[in-house]
């Protein structure tokens, strides 16, 4: 079992980075648009995003039709986002996934997009998707997973912050994924993963683009220092140095199920 996520600090966090996290979710701005690319026609129906963050596959979604959106983020500052991005018609609420303040039988489809790896509890949270999906109501997820970063985490390893490995990498693994597909009565969900590679100039750009985004796990307690973040920057360059920077990996993990 990984280690429960620290949701205040996840909170406070995202709260932090939401004003200039549009400008800077690339790699989380393509995951929701080919998320957004697999949606199909919504008129008349209602929707729910979990984790909307600021608004933006909420606000896609309304070219589609559907009869009324909600959106759920349980960071403030990213709800504020949102309510300033989307028109009125759209409710964004607070909330964390695992304790959804909504009816059941409500929605016909829930979405999320990139945001279920941070949840506390992934099995209470699928939960609880299927509780507000009605009879036949569809669910379509993208996540990130325990790949993800992997030539990170194994350059620290190597550059000799290995204790401090298990702190930062706890996304879950596609096993753990269908395991709490399961537990949620989502046995006949389809699962697959993707890896997906982005090029960033060096180690120091990584650090810095994962902390103004409010994606860096590091928490209380959790410190590295320089000469463990040289040695791994050698370590890395040595071994994942392409073209224009260092490999970096996304592993995303799709859901497709059906209640």
């Amino acid at each position: 079992m990984r280690p429960e996520h620290d949701q205040a600090y996840v909170k406070r966090r995202f709260s932090r980075a939401a004003a200039g996290y549009d400008r800077l979710a690339f790699v989380q701005d393509d995951v929701m648009r080919d998320l957004f690319r697999k949606l199909p026609d919504l008129t008349g129906k209602d929707v729910l995003d979990v984790g909307c963050g600021t608004g933006r596959l909420l606000k896609e979604i309304l070219s589609l039709g559907p009869r009324s959106l909600v959106g759920v983020d349980m960071a403030p500052g990213m709800v504020a986002q949102a309510k300033r991005a989307l028109p009125a018609s759209v409710r964004v609420l607070e909330a964390d996934a695992v304790a959804l303040p909504l009816e059941d039988a409500t929605f016909d489809l829930v979405v999320s997009a990139s945001s279920l790896q941070w949840c506390s509890d992934l099995a209470m949270a699928l939960g609880e998707v299927r509780r507000v999906l009605r009879p036949g109501g569809g669910f379509r997820a993208a996540l990130f997973s325990e790949k993800t970063l992997q030539e990170f985490f194994e350059s620290l390893k190597a550059g000799g912050g290995g204790r401090l490995v298990s702190v930062l990498s706890r996304l879950p693994s596609i096993r753990e994924v269908r395991r709490a597909l399961e537990e949620a009565d989502f046995p006949d969900a389809a699962v697959f993963s993707e890896e997906r590679l982005v090029v960033f100039r060096d180690l120091w750009s990584l650090l810095i683009w994962l902390k103004s985004l409010g994606a860096n796990s590091l928490g209380r307690g959790a410190f590295l220092g320089r000469g463990v973040l040289k040695a791994a920057e050698e370590y890395y360059a040595t071994r994942y140095a392409v073209e224009g920077g260092l490999r970096v990996t996304f592993e995303v993990i799709w859901i497709e199920g059906r209640k």
